[in-house]
């Protein structure tokens, strides 16, 4: 039910650079919503600055982390931007964490995320700022179209891509590679 949400919006994951220019413009641009945000050293760079206005709960594990996400209408996943190298995560734990766990997504595009999931129906994908605070207006106006897309999305993910799948998916892999049948 909406009363039981306790945020429009939350972030889970550790503070960088990128994410907090993503939360940021979010935050500036949908000014009536209520941000959380989940995981270390956002507090240490809020002050003076959007963030500010959020409330960061630190970091959460196991059943806080679960309840967190369940807690708010809608969980951002960005993630940690491109490293010294050049490579930078598509998809992470969070990709799959925040639909297993009852969580509505909208995730930063890119191909990856859609082999996983559709856009639209189970999840949905932002590729500005200006993108992000659009979706993010629109489905804090529809709670049912929310419920519908956290239930394909939960559906999708729940058992397909939990820890026993990928692991036999591994073990499959390294199998073939040695001609032998993994069980």
């Amino acid at each position: 039910m909406e009363a039981d949400y306790r945020a429009d919006v939350l972030h889970a994951g550790n503070h960088s650079a990128s994410k907090q220019r993503w939360i940021e413009g979010a935050v500036d641009a949908v000014p009536e919503a209520t941000f959380h945000l989940v995981g270390n050293r956002w507090r240490e760079n809020a002050a003076g600055r959007p963030l500010a206005r959020c409330s960061a709960l630190g970091e959460r594990v196991a059943v806080s982390y679960a309840e967190a996400i369940q807690m708010a209408r809608i969980n951002i996943a960005v993630h940690m931007g491109p490293t010294a190298s050049g490579w930078e995560d598509l998809v992470s734990t969070r990709t799959f964490e925040i639909p297993a766990c009852g969580g509505f997504m909208l995730h930063i595009d890119n191909d990856e995320v859609r082999e996983f999931f559709k856009p639209g129906v189970e999840i949905d994908v932002f590729s500005t700022p200006e993108e992000l605070a659009d979706k993010i207006r629109f489905y804090l106006t529809r709670p049912e179209l929310r419920m519908q897309m956290i239930e394909r999305a939960h559906a999708r993910c729940v058992p397909a891509y939990g820890y026993a799948a990928r692991a036999r998916e591994i073990a499959d892999i390294l199998a073939s590679r040695q001609g032998i049948r993994a069980t």
